[in-house]
């Protein structure tokens, strides 16, 4: 059976707790996993695979772009989403070209990211406007 584990990487609890919720009401069969630190995450990476990671970037340890790395490295199949508050073009380019499926300013409104989540099934990408 294919994996359909999620990850979160986030380390404020209110974000995580937002984006695990709204994850559950898509993907209610899914198991969802949530990590603090970039060290924690590529830990368990190196021995699971998930469908789906949602990605914070600056985290106390690093930047989620080593978890992106990682994630493409194993396996560029795996949905990697960064969801972030760092809207500036560089931050965004970066992540594109590490092969980031989507980019979603956490600023957005609830719907937005509501939809734009939903819609990774379909293989649209969640990407913010600005």
């Amino acid at each position: 059976m294919k994996n359909e584990d999620i990850i979160i990487l986030e380390d404020n609890s209110a974000t995580a707790s937002y984006l695990k919720f709204i994850l559950s009401m898509i993907y209610p069969t899914r198991r969802i996993f949530i990590f603090e630190s970039v060290v924690e995450s590529i830990a368990w990476l190196s021995v699971n695979e998930p469908k789906l990671a949602l990605i914070d970037l600056g985290l106390p340890d690093g930047s989620g772009l080593e978890l992106l790395n990682a994630i493409k490295t194993k396996n560029k199949k795996i949905t990697a989403v960064i969801v972030t508050i760092m809207g500036d073009d560089d931050t965004g380019f970066s992540a594109l070209s590490l092969g980031a499926d989507g980019y979603i300013l956490k600023d957005e409104e609830e719907n937005f990211i509501h939809r734009a989540l939903e819609k990774i099934e379909q293989g649209e990408p969640p990407l913010s406007a600005s």
